[in-house]
This record gives structure tokens, C-alpha cells and sequence, in this order.
């Protein structure tokens, strides 16, 4: 069962991919955050640069799914928080079905994810 702010959530999202046309819809075997974050810009490179960091070698397969762990809503460090204010600043060519799929029939969003590449 839902609740009333995971349904208001789904609406949003609905209505946020309604308004963009569905730009940016990625091909098959996207995989999120690993797509993008190669070769210099790999997260276990992004993430040195946070000093406070620990070592995640071990723990995290799957990116960004592992990340949840720490990262989760509600958490000080919530993953939505940081990626959103850290890709929608820096680049306007990002639009959410970058990061996220949708089911049309649910209107349920999720995560794309892929093994880690570092």
C-alpha cells in the first residue's frame, strides 16, 4: 500500500515527465550513474575528493543501488539530495529519465543502475 507521500511523489514524477515530453529517454542497457561516471570522472574518484568519505571498494557492486545503504531517504546524506543539487546545477542537458526509468502503468520511478566500473 502506498503512502500518501510515496502517491504524491508518483504524481509528481508523472507530471514532471508529462511536461518534458520525455526528453533524454535513454536506449537499453543504460545503466545510471556508472554510464556517465567513467575513465576520470569514476565515482571512486569523485568520492576522493570528499576527504570524509570511507572506503566503499568492498561494500558497493551495484551503483547506485549499493550507495543506498548510507544514502537513503531520510538519511543526512540522502543520494537524492546530493545528485540533484549536484547535476541539475552543473549541467542543464540532465533530465530526470537520465537517472530514472518510469513505469507508465504505475507511475512508479526507479533508479538505473549497473556494476560498478572502478
Amino acid at each position: 500500500m502506498m503512502t500518501r507521500n510515496k502517491k504524491l511523489r508518483a504524481i509528481l514524477i508523472v507530471f514532471a515527465f508529462a511536461l518534458m515530453g520525455f526528453p533524454g529517454m535513454a536506449s537499453a542497457g543504460d545503466e545510471g550513474c556508472v554510464t556517465c561516471h567513467a575513465g576520470e570522472l569514476s565515482l571512486n574518484l569523485v568520492m576522493k575528493k570528499f576527504e570524509v568519505h570511507p572506503p566503499v571498494e568492498m561494500m558497493v557492486n551495484t551503483v547506485p543501488t549499493d550507495c543506498l545503504m548510507c544514502h537513503g531517504e531520510g538519511s543526512d546524506l540522502a543520494l537524492s539530495t546530493i545528485v540533484h543539487k549536484a547535476h541539475f546545477a552543473a549541467d542543464a542537458e540532465m533530465s530526470c529519465t537520465t537517472c530514472h526509468t518510469m513505469n507508465a502503468e504505475t507511475g512508479e520511478a526507479t533508479l538505473k543502475s549497473g556494476a560498478k566500473n572502478w
